[in-house]
Parts: structure tokens; sequence; C-alpha cells
């Protein structure tokens, strides 16, 4: 037979070689049988080399369309659009359907309405297979045409020791095809045939051995013919999918290592489906539903976990890893959630659930156990119900809401009997510093309410209702305190501030604002009744002075600092019942001279003394401090300041209240009032006195005559230089102390 050239093909070196013949017994057929060898076949389609066509085929005498036959072609190297092999081999077989007759009228099958007749079956393999970018050592498949069926069996694709394996079946007349896989293929290797952006995802995926993957999917193919504009959203409804993976031996996504994962898959009208996700970690394990849309671009998942949320760190954004600094776990917490959102909007997740966390500690801070159920959206986290134990002491909440918008913490009826500084601590160093000068020797029961913020602490608001046992201060030591404690901004409050005192009662309230970097401005009063003076005294001054009485009074400090004791500006008033003082020495300076006049005259207790006095720049000034008792009635007039130091005038004034006769005794003894009338310097431990007037001490002899005729007159009055029973140290500010 003779040959002539195709313009729509491009060959060379070709050898062809076609035989026909008559079917024995059927005159109006023929067996005809062709034999090809090209070393270079160039089409539209595609092109080889090194072809080798060999075909065996029947047809009518009148119609050369084949009715049956066979055929193999083989290759060296066969290219098209869309894929390439180094080697290509083949088979096909071709018979006329039993069903027989023409094809239907039936516009809607196109092309395929050809193939109607006929039965079809083949069987394909090539090697060193390359699409676009993915290179397979071996692709092998067979499939059979069976009007209007068209199924593709046994394909299996092999890269290195991985594969996928695969088989298809189209119904021409519905367009409905179903795809059924498996593979253990790496998925990076998959990364160029996916839509863009998934191969950054893939990306951040690692793993030592890869994933086993299975499914099934059905989908409706547009139609044939006139294939409509955006088939593709078309198409997208109808796809269904069922399957799974099973990541045996783990991996690592975004730095987070996992022991293992698996899951089911379903995938229908746009929504993917995670009915069963298992995530195993060496600690604990992870159980998950996930739903996503990819129409709406939204998700809900269902979580329960029992792995260490701190491993999740490296998956974060570095802005989002702080608040996971915060914590560590000796065991991961128990958590369950729901989860929904849009992966495009942010704004827009929303979380509820509980979590149940043992031994842990947050801002290093050891807690025992803290239970709670949770809720967040638009950005604003809802804690119900916060129980918190620390030991054998716990804290509680009806609510806490976390503004992440405001970054603050808006907390309702807490409740604490935990350490104070624990808690401190656990807020931020702001209230670390503000109540550190306050000590309880237990944990004080604690009622809490306000705003926490935090960043910073301008935007602090939160109220503490105290009532505690046995509590420091300075060199303040109380049996129980009971007050109120106001956190706002740079400010801090105590009001209704109630004290055992000494053995009697006192009340009081403070204000403190502090600025950043500078030393503490602060105020505060102090009222106390019936204290008892020894015990007061002894922590005060830490003396040994055998001090005795009650006192009662008021302290109001309206300007002060803690860089200094100082700085202290006020006013006050103090009273003196049943006193026994003269183991002060800047009171007993008299002690020695009166006890010269009668035994123990000098030692008697003062009956009543009051004062008011004011406060200026650390300095105590009182113009009205009167002391009275049996023997002597005191008045002082002048200074004495935080470091001790005197500056004062006193006059005593002798046997003035002796009842009945101390009017016309002190009358009488006017002239020694004068003799006993001082300037004070020195300090309240040492003081020194001088004369105010200078009047020989021959001219007392006739006023101590008439009691002691006998005693010496030596050391009647009180040298200059002055005594010390005692050492008292001076006040010294908190700050200092």
């Amino acid at each position: 037979m003779g040959q002539r050239d195709q313009p729509a093909a491009h060959r060379s070196r070709q050898a062809v070689t076609v035989h026909a013949k008559p079917v024995p017994g059927q005159t109006n057929l023929v067996n005809a049988s062709l034999a090809l060898q090209a070393g270079t076949v160039g089409t539209p389609w595609g092109s080889t080399t090194n072809a080798r066509l060999s075909a065996q085929w029947i047809h009518a005498l009148t119609n050369a369309i084949p009715i049956s036959g066979e055929g193999q072609l083989d290759c060296s190297q066969a290219a098209t659009k869309w894929a390439s092999a180094g080697g290509l081999r083949l088979n096909v077989r071709l018979a006329t359907s039993p069903g027989g007759g023409s094809p239907r009228d039936d516009a809607s099958w196109a092309a395929w309405a050809g193939l109607e007749p006929y039965v079809l079956d083949w069987d394909v393999r090539a090697t060193n297979a390359l699409s676009h970018r993915l290179a397979v050592r071996e692709v092998a498949c067979s499939g059979n045409w069976r009007a209007p069926g068209l199924v593709i069996s046994n394909l299996v694709a092999r890269i290195d020791r991985e594969q996928v394996t695969a088989n298809a079946a189209l119904d021409v007349a519905s367009r409905a095809l179903k795809l059924g896989f498996s593979s253990n293929l790496d998925p990076h290797r998959l990364a160029p045939l996916l839509p863009d952006g998934s191969e950054r995802w893939l990306a951040e995926f690692a793993c030592e051995q890869p994933p086993e993957l299975n499914g099934e999917i059905a989908l409706t193919l547009p139609a044939w013919t006139n294939r409509p504009p955006g088939w593709e959203a078309e198409l997208r409804p109808t796809v269904r999918l069922q399957g799974g993976f099973d990541f045996k031996h783990g991996g690592t996504f975004k730095g987070v290592a996992l022991s293992a994962a698996r899951s089911h898959l379903v995938y229908s009208n746009g929504l993917l489906r995670l009915p069963d996700l298992t995530i195993t970690r060496p600690e604990g394990r992870l159980d998950a539903a996930i739903e996503l849309n990819g129409g709406t671009k939204e998700y809900a998942a269902r979580i329960q976990s029992g792995i260490d949320v701190l491993a999740l760190r490296p998956a974060l954004d570095p802005g989002q890893r702080g608040v996971f600094d915060l914590f560590t776990f000796t065991l991961p917490p128990a958590l369950q959630a729901e989860v929904r959102g849009c992966w495009q909007q942010a704004d827009r997740i929303g979380i509820r659930g509980s979590v149940a966390i043992t031994n842990f500690t947050f801002r290093g801070e050891s807690i025992s156990s803290l239970q709670t159920a949770f809720q967040y959206t638009n950005r604003f986290a809802q804690i119900t119900a916060p129980r918190v134990q620390c030991g054998s002491r716990q804290a509680s909440a009806d609510a806490l809401g976390v503004d992440l918008v405001t970054q603050r913490i808006h907390l309702t009826n807490g409740f604490s009997t935990v350490e104070p500084m624990v808690v401190a601590r656990a807020i931020g160093e702001q209230i670390v510093s503000a109540i550190e000068p306050y000590r309880f020797d237990e944990p004080p029961v604690a009622r809490v309410h306000g705003i926490i913020p935090l960043r910073g602490e301008e935007d602090a608001d939160l109220h503490f209702d105290l009532a505690g046992g046995r509590f420091h201060w300075w060199r303040f030591n109380v049996p129980q305190i009971t007050g109120h404690v106001h956190w706002r901004g740079q400010h801090l409050s105590l009001s209704d501030v109630r004290v055992g005192f000494y053995g009697g009662q006192a009340t009081g309230a403070a204000v403190f604002d502090f600025h950043p970097g500078a030393a503490t401005d602060y105020q505060f009063t102090l009222t106390t009744t019936n204290t008892e003076a020894e015990s007061l005294i002894a922590d005060l001054f830490r003396s040994t002075n055998i001090l005795k009485g009650s006192l009662s009074g008021s302290l109001f400090v309206t300007n002060a600092n803690t860089s200094a004791i100082e700085t202290w500006r006020g006013f006050g008033n103090l009273q003196l019942q049943n006193g026994l003082i003269w183991d002060i020495p800047v009171f007993g300076m008299f002690s020695d001279v009166l006890n010269g006049l009668a035994p123990g005259l000098g030692s008697s207790r003062a009956s009543a003394g009051t004062c008011t006095f004011g406060i200026t720049n650390g300095v105590i000034r009182s113009n009205d401090l009167d002391i009275r008792s049996t023997a002597v009635r005191l008045q002082y007039r002048g200074t004495v300041d935080f470091e001790s130091r005197v500056k004062a005038r006193v006059e005593a004034g002798l046997l003035r209240d002796v009842w009945l006769v101390g009017p016309v005794v002190s009358t009488v003894f006017w002239p020694v009032t004068k003799v006993f009338e001082y300037k004070v310097s020195g300090t309240l431990g040492e003081p020194k006195a001088e004369p105010v007037f200078l009047i020989p001490k021959v001219m007392l002899l006739p006023f101590q005559m008439p009691f002691h005729p006998l005693r010496t007159l030596k050391g009647l009055l009180p040298e200059d230089s002055g005594t010390s029973r005692t050492n008292n140290p001076a006040l010294i500010s908190p700050k200092q102390n």
C-alpha cells in the first residue's frame, strides 16, 4: 500500500508495513495489520522517539472503522503538554459490543458516542515519568470501556519506595466519576500539584516516614459539550470524599513534634470533616472532631486534650508566645473545648470549654490545682468559676473577664486564703512593691474585685477586703487587722482599717502615690484607744524601760515620702492615763530630786498626760504637753525629731496636784517651781538639762528641811550633762529599718 505525508504530524526515518486480506468465509470483512517504526514522531498532541506500533484489526470492506482488533505501542520517549515518560508501552484490545447497532443519537455524549458500539480493554506502563515537576519511577494501569462505563483499574505509581494505587470508574451518561486511592507518598512530592499557598503550608511539615492515605472520591463532571463558564464552581458541590490518613511514625508541624496522628476524612458540599482526629505525643493525646467549610472559610472543632499546650509554642507567632512563658507544667492540662471561627477573619474566633491543671507554676509561683470553665469571643475571654488550690490554701472567683482589646482583667467576687505575696507575684511586680511592707503570719481572708491591667498599672482598679491574724508593718506588731485596700493606677489606698492595737483598738487609713522611677508619696491617719504603753514602746523604741500606762490619741500624716521619714508633715494628739513614765530619761530627769524630797515621790504614776502636736519636716512640736502626777506636774514646750533629738523647755510644778493641799503647797513652793524650769537638749535617751533661772541651791534648804533635815544636799538638782538609764534608739522610717 502507498503512503503520503500528513501536515499535522512530523515523521522521520519511518518504516511502515500494512497488510490486508479477506477474512475466510466472510467476503465483506477484511483482516488488516500494521507495523510502524519511527525515529521521531510529532503531532499537535505530543511526540515520541523510537516508536514501534503494531496492530491487527478487522473492518468491513466498505467501512474502514475497525470492528475488532488489538494493538501495541512501544516508545523510548513520549511527551505531551501534560506529562512525559522515558519509556511507554500501551496494549489495546477492541471488540464490537454484544448489543451491536449504531451509536445512540445523544448529543450529550459528544465524542463518547462514537465508542458506544465497542468494547475496549487496555493496559499501559510508563517509566521515568514527569508531570508538573512530579517525577515518577513507574506508572502502570489497566482499564476497559463498556458503554456507558469507563473503568481504570490497578493504577500504580511508584516513586522510590513510595507508591500510590488507585482505581476509577466513569459513567459517561451521568458524568459521575468515582475514584479510589491509597498512598504512602511523602506529601511534599505533591506540592507542585496543589493550589497556590499549599506548598508554603507543606513546608512547615516534616516526617521521617510518609503517612498512609486512603480514600474514595465521587463527583459529577461538567457537560461534555458546551462546558459552562465557571465550571469549577459548579463542580465543587458535587465532590464527595471518604477516606483517612495515618501518620504512624509521627512528624513535626511548625516545630511541634507529634508521635502519631490519624483520622478519617469526609468531604461533601464544600465541607471537610475530620470526625475522629487523634494526635499522640509522649505526654498524652488529643482527640478532636473538626469541620472546615471551603466556601465560607469557616471552621469548627471539638477538642479533648491531654497534651502539654506549651509544646504548641513554636507554632505561634512571636507576639503570641509571651503568655506561654508565664507557665510551666508538671502534668499536661486536661482540656475540653469547642472552637469556631473563620480562618480569614481572626476576630471571629469563638472558644468555650473547661480546663483542669495540677502541679504547675504561673510566673514562678507553685499552684497545686486549677479548674475553670471558659469562653472566648470578640477578643474577650470569660473565665467562669475558677478555683485555685495552693497547698492547703485556695482562691476562687465568680468570674474573670480578660479583655484583649483594652488589655484588662475584670475580676468578680474573688475570694482567697492564699499568701498575699503569692498572688502579688502572680499579678506583677507593681503589686509586689505595693504590699511588700505588710506581712501576715498566716494568710488573711481576702475578698477581691475590680480591674487588673495586663500591661503597666495605669488601668488598675482593684479592691481588697482583708481580715487577718497577726500582722506586721515597720515596728508595729498587732494580733489582728481588717481593712479595705484599693489599688487604682499609680495609687494605693487603705481605708476602714481596724486593728487590735497593744491591748486596745486602733483605726486608720492611708494613701500611697507611686511615681514610676521615684520614691512613694503617702499619707496616713491612726487613731488608738486604751493602748498599753509598755508593749507599744517596747516595739516602737525596742527599749527595756519600765513603762506603764494607757495611751489614746490620733496621728495625721498629711504629707510624707518613703525617701526619708524627715519628709513627714502632720499633726495629732495624745492622752495618757495612769502612766509610769519616769524610766524615760527625758521625763525622769526630776525623779531623783523628787525622791530626795520624799522617798517614792519621784516614782509615782502619772495620773494623766495630754498634748497636741504638729509635725513639719520630720520634727514634732508641742506647746502643751502636760503630765500630771501626785508629786509633780510637768509642762513641756518644744520639739523632738525622729532622730530623738530634743529641744524643749520643761517646768515642774511640785506637789501641785496633791489632793486638798496641793494648791496651797504649790503656791508656797512657787520659787522651787521656777528653780525646776529647764531648757532640755540632747536626746530622749540622754537629755541635757540647763536651768532657766540660776538660783543658789542654799535657797532651797528651807523647803527641804521639813522633809529631810539631815539629808545631804548633794545631787539635789540634775547636772547639765544629764544621765541616761537606757539608750533609746532613734525612730527611723520603714524604708530605713
